[in-house]
């Protein structure tokens, strides 16, 4: 799970008259791992490996450069590198750790969503749309604690 690139499904705001997509991706590309595959946990042990040598993921962004090419509302065209190059704009570093097993009775009494944002950074397009609506049924099924508005909203 380490090892691989991650993207955003649609485009996000950010700001008034921008539309991004997001990246993550291991900071060393050469990085690579094989879990075993002996249990149905296997990713959940690989990851906790990983975890213990601890992590770094590159954050990156993707700018829409034309309407066309780079659509907001057609999630299913995936943007090009050469209409709209990855420019990093961060790093996440976490330090070698354990991961708590039993901690993920914590996390799935609890929600996340991708609108507990600035306005200035919602979600855009019609499959961010929809998913709202998934992300929901998914809390109210799990019977989780939404996290609080944030102030503005």
């Amino acid at each position: 799970m380490v090892t691989q690139q991650y993207w955003s499904g649609g485009a996000y705001h950010l700001g008034a008259h921008q539309a991004v997509k997001f990246s993550a991706r291991p900071c060393d590309l050469r990085l690579s791992r094989e879990p075993e595959k002996g249990s149905p946990d296997y990713l959940r042990k690989d990851l906790e490996s990983a975890a213990r040598e601890g992590l770094c993921m590159r954050f990156l962004v993707q700018f829409q450069s034309d309407p066309e090419k780079t659509p907001i509302e057609n999630a299913s065209k995936a943007w090009s590198e050469s209409d709209a190059p990855f420019v990093t704009v961060g790093r996440l570093v976490l330090p070698p750790q354990t991961v708590d097993a039993g901690a993920t009775s914590a996390c799935d009494a609890m929600a996340f969503t991708p609108w507990h944002s600035l306005p200035a950074h919602k979600p855009m397009g019609h499959i961010n749309r929809a998913r709202r609506y998934v992300y929901r049924a998914s809390q109210e099924a799990r019977h989780a604690v939404p996290m609080p508005a944030p102030a503005h909203e």
